[in-house]
């Protein structure tokens, strides 16, 4: 038999589902300003796989699946990285075919797990970030369809975030308000609740040694490299970069070293792959 805590959790996870399904919340999503362009064009710098780029355009994803990005995982599109290693024409239209899609069934229908905060946070980073890529492949006309799904999203994620869980997931959270802030709309209430989950974030995660409190060589590593990217972002944005953010990847660069195998590769101990 369920527990009481777990009973009142799932009741509320099937209210919030119908709640946010619904055509009036939809409908409050899509009021207010809409940008008909992103504001600021952010870049992501870390290498993708050009192999598992082939394999999406050849439609056969799962030949390269694996579980080495921070928060993997197909809703989160960090299969964008992949396509742009391959840097193809037709591993943009690829993109541009596959966000379509996505942005297709969503006005059809709710998925509560690609709306899950961190998994939006992520995707929203993650199509701000490869922007260039594949919005040139988009059809003409399309792209005040692409960002008032941007938008419809980073509402969502602003009306959810919450201090949650440590690791990737809730550093996804601040990193889509960061990105979704500086490049689309509401910047001022995005980046607020953003820089208050951070600062929790850090608090509570990284040690005086810089170590991620996890001890896990591969959360240490995914942790430190979503830090290095909302930094970028905040700078790239002209903002001022919060003091125990620099000071947090300062700690963290020498503690990852000491992680690190002579071939490069990390130590397997506490969970790490």
């Amino acid at each position: 038999m369920a527990s009481p805590v777990r009973l009142v959790s799932q009741v509320k996870k099937r209210i919030q589902s119908v709640t946010y399904g619904s055509a009036l919340y939809r409908h409050m999503l899509d009021q207010g300003p809409m940008p008909d362009r992103l504001r600021l064009s952010l870049t992501d710098p870390w290498p993708g796989d050009s192999q598992k780029g082939q394999a999406m355009v050849a439609g056969q994803p799962g030949l390269f699946d694996t579980d080495d990005t921070p928060c993997d995982g197909a809703l989160t599109h960090e299969w964008l990285r992949d396509l742009r290693a391959l840097g193809t024409d037709m591993a943009r239209r690829r993109a541009a075919s596959l966000i379509r899609d996505w942005i297709e069934e969503e006005q059809g229908q709710w998925d509560d797990a690609a709306w899950e905060p961190d998994i939006l946070g992520a995707r929203l980073a993650n199509w701000i970030a490869f922007y260039d890529f594949y919005s040139p492949q988009l059809p003409e006309g399309y792209e005040g369809e692409l960002i008032a799904s941007m938008v419809r999203q980073l509402r969502h994620l602003i009306n959810t975030a919450t201090i949650g869980e440590i690791a990737c997931a809730n550093l996804s959270v601040v990193k889509g308000l960061i990105y979704g802030g500086l490049g689309l709309i509401d910047g001022e209430k995005a980046l607020g609740l953003a820089f208050d989950l951070l600062d929790h974030q850090l608090q509570n995660e990284i040690l005086p040694d810089g170590g991620h409190v996890s001890r896990n060589p591969q959360q240490h590593a995914n942790v430190l490299r979503l830090l290095v990217d909302v930094r970028a972002a905040l700078r790239a944005g002209q903002m001022e970069v919060p003091t125990d953010l620099d000071l947090a990847i300062t700690r963290m660069v020498p503690a990852l070293k000491l992680y690190r195998h002579g071939d490069g590769k990390l130590a397997l101990f506490n969970g790490g792959g």
